[in-house]
């Protein structure tokens, strides 16, 4: 087998640097000092620890991974990436019968979302309505001479406004 052929004599997909074929072919080697880069995190050091000068001795920065548990390797990636296409496709469609049947629920819940923004309004036209009523007695209470007794309050505002708030509270409670 030459330097450009594999077992079955396809080509040999080119090598990042750092990695070199052996001379059998039967595996390759990995140089540490390949991954180290003068570019350091603020910390100081780099992924494989504090940075030296002269970097690791290559005879012992060499890692030696023979094809075949590389391609064991890779098989088992390859089913796991698969595995994980169909997971994909699984959960899409899940998403799209979830968006379906949430676009059943809002359009059947419209009528009764609608009732409900409308009775709310309702509720703070009633709520605002008592606050005027309210500021209406204080404020025909407050009219009163402070030597005058309590008959001498205009008398009518006062009914008109306690009947008002009662009717209120009743289409309140309804």
């Amino acid at each position: 087998v030459g330097d450009s052929e594999q077992d079955g004599g396809e080509p040999f997909e080119p090598l990042p640097a750092g990695l070199d074929r052996n001379s059998s072919e039967s595996c390759f080697t990995v140089d540490a000092n390949s991954l180290r880069s003068a570019n350091t995190p603020p910390r100081g050091g780099t992924v494989l620890g504090p940075a030296s000068s002269r970097g690791l001795d290559p005879a012992k920065a060499a890692v030696v991974v023979p094809y075949h548990e590389l391609r064991l390797v890779k098989e088992e990636l390859r089913e796991f990436d698969e595995q994980t296409q169909l997971d994909v496709r699984e959960f899409r469609h899940r998403i799209a019968e979830a968006e379906r049947e949430l676009s059943g629920l809002l359009r059947s819940t419209a009528e009764f979302r609608k009732e409900v923004d409308d009775a709310e309004a309702k509720w703070h036209k009633h709520q605002n309505y008592k606050k005027v009523l309210m500021d209406a007695v204080q404020a025909a209470l407050d009219s009163t001479k402070p030597s005058e007794p309590m008959e001498h309050a205009p008398h009518e505002l006062l009914t008109d406004c306690f009947e008002k708030l009662h009717r209120l509270q009743n289409d309140m409670l309804e």
